[in-house]
């Protein structure tokens, strides 16, 4: 198997294994000039267009129509000018925690949870998945661990790398990504059924799922040589269906229809002689960031947020999204409109790509993320009301 490796970049770039990223699906035309028959960027959206204004990507041949969700493959000098073009020296003022809310930790020690990813908040209790004991966790709204589901294992109520958790028609869905699977749990977290998912390629789990109100499952999964979402739509098994080409994002389900949030920006330094399709000395980092609405066959763009957030996690609220931010380290409050609201809280986290965060009905928030193992939990400040 080639090794693949990353190399770390800026300060906001997190040494990833990814290609590309999702980026805007209408093209813009180019406001540089061209040398040798290429494109120079067009900035800030970083896309690169040809004179006939089809999107042409460096060190690749020919151009492909931009109408799609397919974004300007940079190499490191241009991912470099691209966020000083864009003033990504984040965090900024923009960014600044009014003090409106305050943050507790939850360490592993106290919750006994190793790795915690997927979190979802009951009315009574919270459910975390543990990425490395391959166990469900019950906590208390104080964080105690009331009990344990599972263990590592492919069987029943057997886990590998558990990832996202959801209640969907009822039931408990865990994204139980190295088995490639989604398992279903009542409510008591019984095994019901499971439901079997095509990886792609060798490479990378699926780790962040949706479903629309039709019952469509949507999937989002890290893989060194492609990064797209997929969709599986009810009672489809076997190979599920690619839909937002280049795409890395997280997911979240609002009034029935799904959202997704793409990473960033995407770099590297060249293809791997061997085999064109895979690339060294790449990573994702701060970039382009877009608000997306996907259907079973395509994604639609709803709006470009702030340049350089990287919003790792998704989660819809009553009046809008809340975003997990790696570049800024905070978590951020949108409107519908994908519209900068506020910044909710400031949060040490690492993740290393992939976070979770969930909302309890009386509007505490709580974060996650892979690589990390504690639990954020953000509160209203009591003086606040």
């Amino acid at each position: 198997m080639k090794k693949i490796w990353c190399a770390l970049g800026a300060a906001m770039v997190l040494a990833l294994m990814f290609l590309t990223a999702c980026n805007e699906s209408a093209v813009v035309s180019s406001a540089g000039s061209s040398t040798g028959g290429k494109a120079t960027p067009v900035l800030p959206n970083g896309q690169y267009t040809n004179e006939d204004g089809l999107l042409e990507l460096p060190g690749m041949e020919g151009t492909v129509e931009g109408d799609g969700n397919i974004p300007a493959l940079l190499s490191w000098k241009e991912y470099e000018e691209l966020c000083n073009a864009n003033g990504l020296g984040l965090p900024s003022e923009a960014f600044a925690d009014n003090g409106e809310y305050e943050v507790t930790v939850w360490p592993s020690e106290a919750t006994g949870v190793a790795a915690p990813r997927g979190i979802l908040a009951r009315e009574s209790d919270l459910l975390v998945a543990d990425g490395q004991s391959g166990r469900i966790a019950v906590l208390d709204k104080e964080g105690n661990l009331i009990k344990t589901v599972g263990e590592i294992g492919n069987g029943e109520e057997e886990f590998l790398r558990p990832s996202a958790i959801l209640n969907f028609e009822g039931n408990i869905h865990v994204l139980d990504g190295g088995n490639d699977r989604i398992q279903v749990l009542n409510e008591r977290l019984e095994f019901q059924q499971s439901f079997q998912l095509i990886r792609p390629s060798e490479y990378g789990d699926f780790y962040n799922f949706a479903y629309d109100q039709a019952g469509n499952l949507y999937l989002s999964r890290m893989d060194v040589n492609s990064q797209r979402l997929y969709c599986y739509p009810r009672g489809q098994k076997g190979e599920p269906t690619p839909i937002g080409e280049n795409c890395c994002a997280a997911l979240a389900e609002k009034e029935g229809k799904v959202y997704a949030l793409n990473f960033g920006t995407s770099y590297t330094e060249g293809p791997v002689p061997e085999d064109p399709h895979l690339f060294v000395e790449g990573g994702m980092g701060s970039g382009n960031n877009h608000l997306f609405s996907a259907q079973p066959t395509q994604m639609t763009k709803i709006a470009e947020l702030p340049f350089g957030i990287s919003g790792s996690s998704l989660l819809a609220t009553q009046d809008g999204f809340l975003v997990f931010s790696e570049s800024v380290g905070r978590l951020l409050q949108f409107d519908a409109d994908g519209v900068f609201e506020k910044t909710i809280a400031e949060i040490p986290l690492q993740s290393h790509f992939s976070s979770y965060v969930a909302q309890g009905e009386d509007g505490t928030m709580y974060v996650t993320g892979e690589g990390n193992s504690n639990i954020y939990v953000i509160s209203r400040r009591k003086d606040q009301g």
